[in-house]
C-alpha cells in the first residue's frame, strides 16, 4: 500500500477523487492493509471505476505512469490536513491525522472546506503602516 486516495462529495453527493495521503511508515502501511483489505470493492460498483477524466486516479500521471488503486467502499472518515486547494483536487500531497469515528462518510463535502478569501493583489503589494 503506497497511499490512501481521498474523496470528498460533491453537491449532488456523488464521490469525488480529491487527492492522496501517503508517507506512512512500514507499521502503518500494514495497519493499513489490515484495516482496509475487508472494504475491498470486488466488482466494479465504485464512482471511480470507469472515470476515464484526467483528475481520475490510477489514470497515467504527468511522467505517463498509470498508477494501480484499489476500490474501497467509502465508509471510513479520514481527518487530513493541506495546504491549499487547485480547482475540486489538494494542491499537495495531503498528510492523514486520524480516523474520524464520529463522522460519516455522507457529511464529508466540499462546503466544509475552509477557502480563504481572494487576494487583490494592489492589497499584497502595498506597504502596510
Amino acid at each position: 500500500m503506497g497511499s490512501l486516495l481521498l474523496g470528498m462529495n460533491d453537491a449532488e453527493g456523488v464521490l469525488q477523487y480529491v487527492g492522496a495521503a501517503s508517507a506512512f511508515t512500514a507499521a502503518a502501511r500494514a495497519d493499513l492493509v489490515t484495516l482496509l483489505t475487508p472494504l475491498e470493492v470486488v466488482d466494479d460498483d465504485h464512482p471511480w471505476r470507469g472515470d476515464t477524466s484526467a483528475n481520475a486516479p490510477g489514470e497515467a500521471s504527468r511522467w505517463k505512469k498509470e498508477q494501480a488503486w484499489t476500490a474501497l467502499r467509502p465508509e471510513l472518515v479520514a481527518e487530513v490536513t493541506y495546504d491549499q486547494m487547485e480547482g475540486p483536487r489538494f494542491r499537495h500531497v495531503a498528510g492523514f491525522l486520524r480516523w474520524r469515528p464520529d463522522r460519516g462518510p455522507d457529511s464529508c463535502n466540499f462546503d466544509q472546506l475552509e477557502v480563504p478569501p481572494p487576494a487583490r493583489i494592489e492589497d499584497l503589494l502595498t506597504p502596510s503602516g
